[in-house]
């Protein structure tokens, strides 16, 4: 994705906060007799125009108060379905007030947004805050109708600090003649940087500033964004626009970031600490290892098993209520408490002490968004891990995590950008992404075959790698009950008809070791039996599964989280009297070095058990992505796997002679 220049947007200092239009935009009369989008021609609506407005005022505490001012044209009942209906969502001590909108027929005819049609409800928690819910319906739309609503939020007071990013999304699920965004820049003494943006996949235009200050940023002609299995993390797929306080206006990309490696070198120094304390335990520690890697990961394992995460759940609230924010890595150690910030810092000055040359490098995170250097912010810079560096090579651990084992990082942190930071130069590396022989996942099958066609046995399932890492982010603090519902669901997915019983799911505190699930299985009529033959797929935990990609074409490339492999040992015990019939099994094939697969069907007698054997892998050593003209290859590939995974096999009686019979 190509970054555009960085456009400057002049600052302007006013204490007024926003107010919605005294009067709705005049209707034009080609908007009424619009009969299809201008985008789109096969949409079922368009937003003629979406204008936001925010003003960041300064009032003793900064605020965030933005106007939403959206005008659609519905084309079809299913568009009338689909945007008739408003829901806005906001967190916490934020408020929305001045809900306004109306219908407009294509005769003219007005009909306008009544005040007690208008909802407000708490729906969820989120992080221990309030989301809070605004429904609303605009009254009697029809095809043909214009229906436009506004409103204002109001961030509240931020305590007097202020968020320097603002991502502004130009791109919605419906296309958009006209995108603009009103901006007013913070003014403060406090706030020195000049308002900055960046726009991604778009190429906006900037008006210049009006009488209030405010700027203007307008894209035309958005398509909608339609949202597809694979996509790219959403920002690196949808048109956006990055507003930013930093001042970088007149550095190139080389010195910006050598200035923000200096600057974060300096900080992160204050903050590191090598205490008595430390200096003694890290001695203590690295005595029981013999490698670097050893002693690194019992540094650590300590850290884990003794600094507690403040926001972890094994902190109490009233630990949370007394805990006082740390300045060095000392504090810390002392407190046995901190923020993650806090931990890689104690991590850090134990690596030191110890003699290693660790840093705090600022990761690129690519859960949101895939980042290059030449993108001129730290926003993106989102995440903080320890650096060490062995034999020449830049070793990352993040000690705040618990789900991954030590020396790794979880798939977001993995394969991106990271700076480490140097008080002369500092050096971009890439983060070490796990290949598709770490994660792995292995399956095991030992099953029974009935001659009504009914399977039954004992399965197990060992997930390696990032495989492991994901399970234990979404399952590890689920009690018994949770686990084994979890397994049920997901087996209910594949076979309507089951009996599962003795779920077992292990998940061992040793993070470097692999989740283990296991379960005894009873399957009615798997098997199809016809006559004296049984039909049979004996790739038993892939039959049935759903085909990866459906749809014939694709707007957005194809984007996997990492690359990964699969081993599948199924062996089913035939019942008596049958044999295989043909044996014949799925042509193995290999595009290096993205995939490989392969199977393999033999019976192994005596005992008459068909063994089967099946291997995958994707990706190889990199984040698999794919652009959409590779669509059509990729798609062929996976349709093979998914045909190959419900090759059937026939099982036949064998016939039996009966004993002659003698005069």
């Amino acid at each position: 994705m190509q970054v555009k220049h960085t456009l400057l947007l002049c600052a302007f200092f006013s204490f007024a906060l926003p107010a919605l239009p005294a009067e709705w935009r005049p209707i034009a009369p080609e908007e009424l007799a619009l009969k299809q989008s201008k985008t789109d021609p096969n949409a079922d609506a368009e937003a003629l125009f979406r204008d936001v407005r925010i003003e960041n005022a300064a009032r003793g505490a900064f605020q965030n108060v933005r106007t939403t001012y959206i005008r659609f044209k519905i084309f079809t009942d299913r568009g009338r379905e689909k945007y008739s209906s408003v829901k806005i969502e906001y967190l916490g001590k934020e408020h929305v007030s001045d809900v306004a909108g109306r219908t407009i027929h294509s005769d003219g005819t007005i009909i306008e947004l009544k005040k007690d049609a208008v909802f407000s409800k708490v729906e969820a928690k989120q992080g221990g805050q309030k989301i809070n819910v605004i429904t609303f319906a605009l009254p009697s739309v029809e095809p043909g109708s214009i229906i436009e609503y506004r409103y204002i939020n109001n961030a509240g007071e931020l305590n007097g600090v202020y968020d320097p990013y603002i991502p502004m999304d130009v791109q919605s699920e419906y296309p958009v003649d006209e995108v603009t965004f009103h901006l007013k820049p913070f003014s403060s003494e406090s706030v020195r940087a000049a308002m900055r943006f960046l726009p991604f996949g778009c190429v906006p235009e900037v008006g210049k500033p009006d009488s209030r200050g405010f700027s203007s940023i307008t894209v035309r002609n958005v398509p909608a964004y339609h949202d597809e299995p694979h996509s790219p993390p959403s920002l690196s797929a949808r048109q956006w626009i990055l507003v930013y306080y930093e001042e970088n206006e007149t550095m190139d990309k080389d010195k910006y970031w050598a200035a923000v490696g200096k600057r974060e070198y300096a900080q992160a120094k204050e903050h590191v600490k090598l205490t008595r304390e430390i200096k003694r335990t890290a001695a203590e520690v690295t005595s029981k290892g013999k490698t670097d890697d050893e002693k690194l990961g019992l540094l650590a394992d300590y850290c884990r098993k003794n600094i507690k995460n403040i926001w972890g759940d094994q902190v109490t609230t009233e630990e949370r209520e007394k805990f006082k924010p740390n300045t060095n890595s000392g504090e810390t150690f002392r407190q046995q408490l901190g923020d993650p910030h806090d931990i890689d810092y104690v991590f850090i000055a134990l690596a030191q002490a110890a003699g290693y040359d660790a840093r705090l490098a600022l990761v690129a995170g690519r859960r949101s968004f895939i980042f290059t250097p030449q993108m001129m912010s730290e926003y993106f810079l989102n995440n903080a891990d320890a650096a060490v560096l062995i034999d020449g090579k830049w070793k990352f651990f993040d000690v705040s995590d618990e789900w991954a084992p030590a020396g790794a990082l979880t798939w977001p942190e993995q394969g991106v950008y990271a700076l480490i930071p140097d008080a002369k130069e500092s050096e971009w590396v890439q983060t070490p992404l796990m290949k598709s022989d770490e994660t792995k996942i292995q399956r095991i099958a030992e099953l029974k075959l009935s001659a009504t066609g009914d399977v039954e046995g004992d399965l197990r399932e060992l997930y390696w790698g990032n495989e492991s890492i994901g399970w234990r982010i979404e399952h590890a603090h689920q009690n018994t009950a949770e686990l084994e519902d979890f397994v049920r669901t997901r087996t209910k997915e594949r076979f309507p008809e089951f009996e599962i019983s003795n779920i077992k799911v292990t998940i061992s505190p040793d993070a470097k070791l692999p989740v283990g699930v296991s379960y005894h299985l009873l399957v009615k009529g798997y098997a199809q039996r016809t006559g004296k033959r049984l039909f049979l797929r004996p790739g038993f935990f892939t039959a049935g599964r759903r085909a990866f990609f459906t749809e014939a074409n694709r707007s957005n490339d194809v984007y996997f989280d990492y690359p990964w492999s699969e081993e599948d040992t199924v062996d089913v015990r035939l019942p008596e009297g049958f044999q295989l019939d043909h044996p014949e099994r799925p042509a193995p094939f290999e595009i290096k070095p993205v995939v490989k697969y392969g199977v393999n069907i033999s019976i192994e007698n005596p005992g008459n058990t068909l063994l089967y054997r099946r291997s995958f892998m994707f990706g190889g050593e990199s984040i698999p992505i794919f652009a959409p003209k590779n669509y059509a290859v990729l798609k062929t590939v996976f349709d093979r796997v998914h045909s190959d995974d419900d090759h059937m096999i026939t099982l036949k009686l064998a016939e039996t002679t009966p004993n002659a019979t003698h005069p």
